[in-house]
């Protein structure tokens, strides 16, 4: 009979330094996002493995790990967003400085954070009860009624971060400001206009423009005819006697000969 060998179990080691997992591919990326959202262990709205998958890649433009970054965003509008809580975290890591302080630590109305860069620059926002008051924030259900405070200090934060740090953020939007957002309704335009032919041949009541049968004549509108107090050689090319052009070039509809004084008017001017 032949022998049966088995290999020897590795001994389990403890004390060594924990890392994190991180996907080194595209397709080691996928798999990580896969065995997340089969676990459902996910945000709401991030529960296909392609939204995870999106989700660890921002994370990976901040510097987060994948579990990390699920835990650090929101999806709001369909975009991620950081959460609040997230931020300190990510400044500290690069080398940033915050402090945040209020007016009254008891009741409030005002909160101020600072932020401090690495090259020393000093970034400083503030968001008051009046803010909120002005933006419609106060009445709403929800944080700013349940944590009035909280929200104070989410607001400065996310104030200050966006101007102090945009360079790490690279326009990521803060949660708990985006949250607060109204909706916006979207009209919607027609994806195809009708073309010239459709719009020359449809009916139209507005009047055209010039002079057309369409507008016909007034009862009160009369053409004078000149030809009535023509003489009888009107049809003649020779000028009249007293000068004035020929009949021939105006036959039928002419202008009105001017009379003689207005001619000599005009021969004094000359």
């Amino acid at each position: 009979m032949n022998a049966v060998t088995t290999q020897p179990r590795p001994q389990i080691m403890a004390g060594g330094q924990v890392s994190a997992l991180v996907p080194q591919s595209l397709d080691e990326a996928f798999r990580v996002a896969s065995a997340m959202a089969a676990s459902g262990m996910t945000p709401k709205g991030v529960d296909k493995p392609e939204q995870v998958l999106v989700a660890i890649m921002a994370g990976a433009e901040l510097g987060f790990a994948p579990f990390q970054a699920m835990q650090s965003f929101a999806v709001i509008n369909g975009k991620p967003n950081i959460w609040g809580d997230a931020l300190p975290a990510l400044l500290w890591s690069r080398g940033f400085k915050i402090k945040e302080w209020f007016d009254n630590e008891d009741e409030p109305t005002k909160a101020f954070c600072k932020i401090t860069r690495p090259d020393g620059d000093e970034i400083e926002r503030s968001f008051s009860v009046g803010d909120a008051k002005k933006a419609g924030l106060l009445g709403k259900q929800g944080p700013w009624q349940q944590y009035q405070k909280r929200m104070l200090q989410m607001r400065a934060r996310a104030f200050a971060a966006r101007d102090g740090a945009a360079d790490v953020l690279r326009g990521m939007h803060v949660a708990e400001e985006v949250q607060d957002y109204q909706p916006i309704t979207v009209r919607r335009v027609p994806t195809e206009a009708p073309n010239l032919a459709a719009r020359l041949s449809a009916p139209s009541d507005a009047p055209r423009e010039g002079f057309s049968a369409v507008h016909g004549l007034d009862p009160d509108d009369t053409i004078p005819d000149f030809d009535a107090e023509t003489p009888s050689d009107a049809a003649s090319n020779e000028p009249a006697s007293d000068g004035s052009p020929p009949a021939a070039y105006g036959r039928g509809r002419h202008l009105p000969r001017r009379s003689p004084g207005r001619r000599r008017n005009d021969s004094q001017r000359r």
